[in-house]
């Protein structure tokens, strides 16, 4: 048996054809082949990359100032508003400046800007900083830090804030009619119980039990005692009469005010011009 086999020569230029009938005749002629072995480049390890850094968080919106301040609380604007026209605030002065109840508000106040400032794209125009130990912000809009009070002028404010009258940051402190009642009794420095009820528009003298221990709640809070104490006439009638005031600028202590023994009631008055001391009958006010 014979095998005739004809190749085209335009297929023999082919190298894979020229191998086929190549391995062809040698496997006919009984000859072991051996491919030729192409060695073969091992592939390129793949090259690890750095990882890239993460890219800052977009803010959810971009906003400019004056729109993000128009979308403010009202309180949140007025902190923005106190701190752009004084330059610098202390915390003390936030609180009395917007009647807040204490410096917590204030830090519910300065986070919520916080937090949503930079989440609509919006530079803070402030910086928070520290004086004398109190809390304060800086306002630093458009590049111009406002300048920070020399340190004459940060002590006398120190020293303002440590001669204030207590009784005054006591009257702050407390609710319209709790401060109205107190505000009546400094006043007056004596007065019936009817005169309170009349001046307060209260209808029984038990609606004033409640007043009086928000007052006595809030003092014990400021560490004052209170500053009044109940009293009867001879008659039986209630009423109040004051036992603290201001002498040479200094609080007189009325923790430590002596008892007074029943012959005080002789007809001596109490000394309405802010002494806290009452004057017995033929003394004389030194």
């Amino acid at each position: 048996m014979s095998i005739n086999l004809t190749v085209p020569t335009e297929l023999l230029t082919r190298p894979e054809v020229a191998q086929a009938v190549t391995a062809l005749i040698n496997a006919l002629a009984g000859r072991a082949t051996r491919a030729a072995a192409t060695p073969t480049a091992p592939a390129p390890a793949a090259r690890r990359e750095a990882p890239a850094a993460a890219a800052p968080a977009k803010p959810e919106r971009t906003l400019s100032y004056d729109d993000f301040y128009a979308g403010l609380p009202a309180r949140s604007q007025a902190f923005l508003d106190l701190v752009r026209d004084r330059g610098v605030v202390r915390v003390g002065e936030v609180v009395e400046a917007l009647g807040l109840p204490g410096p917590k508000a204030v830090g519910g106040i300065t986070g919520a800007i916080g937090r949503w400032g930079p989440a609509r794209g919006v530079t803070l125009p402030y910086e928070a900083i520290t004086l004398a130990g109190e809390r304060a912000w800086r306002w630093i809009a458009d590049g111009k830090p406002a300048p920070l009070p020399s340190a004459r002028e940060l002590g006398a404010q120190v020293l303002a804030k440590d001669e204030s009258d207590p009784i005054d940051a006591l009257l702050d402190a407390l609710p319209d009619v709790p401060q109205r009642l107190l505000e009546l009794i400094r006043e007056k420095g004596q007065v019936p119980v009817p005169d309170v009820l009349n001046t307060l528009g209260l209808a029984k003298a038990q609606a004033l039990s409640s007043h009086l221990r928000v007052i006595a709640n809030k003092a014990t809070q400021l560490g004052l005692a209170v500053p009044y104490e109940r009293t009867t006439s001879p008659t039986g009638e209630s009423g109040f009469r004051w036992l603290a005031g201001r002498a040479g600028g200094q609080v007189l202590p009325f923790k430590d005010r002596e008892p007074e023994s029943e012959s005080d009631d002789d007809g001596a008055r109490p000394d309405l011009a802010g002494a806290g001391v009452r004057r017995r009958r033929g003394s004389r006010a030194g």
